[in-house]
């Protein structure tokens, strides 16, 4: 049960606790929203199958789980990108180098193992 859940918060924390932490400020909820559709297309690599059930169980079979969840945050009015939450360009370096030192970060589905790799996904975000 617990690697079960491990694997599941996973997911999403993995990818945007560090990042909150990071940003001094931006509350871990809204990381989360924001992230978690740049997470999803960033893992579909190596879980693209389990995301499918995910849209499929949300009524929205045949849809990018990243597409579904990006709706949902957008229909809250939540940030859906790093710079609607008030982050800038010239912090996105110093959040991928924090981000990093982040324990949950090694559970990510699709390892994240290098500084640059974060800062990728981190302007795919912004």
């Amino acid at each position: 049960m617990a690697k079960n859940l491990t694997e599941k918060v996973a997911l999403v924390t993995s990818g945007s606790r560090g990042i909150g932490a990071a940003t001094a400020g931006m509350p871990h909820g809204e990381t989360s929203c924001g992230m978690l559709p740049h997470i999803l297309r960033y893992n579909a690599p190596v879980n693209a199958a389990r995301q499918a059930v995910l849209a499929e169980a949300a009524g929205q079979g045949g849809r990018e789980l990243a597409d579904l969840i990006g709706d949902l945050v957008s229909s809250l009015e939540l940030p859906l990108r790093l710079r609607d939450a008030g982050v800038g360009a010239d912090e996105i370096e110093a959040v991928a180098a924090a981000a990093m030192h982040d324990r949950w970060l090694q559970t990510n589905p699709r390892p994240i193992p290098t500084e640059a790799e974060m800062l990728k996904l981190l302007q795919s975000a912004r």
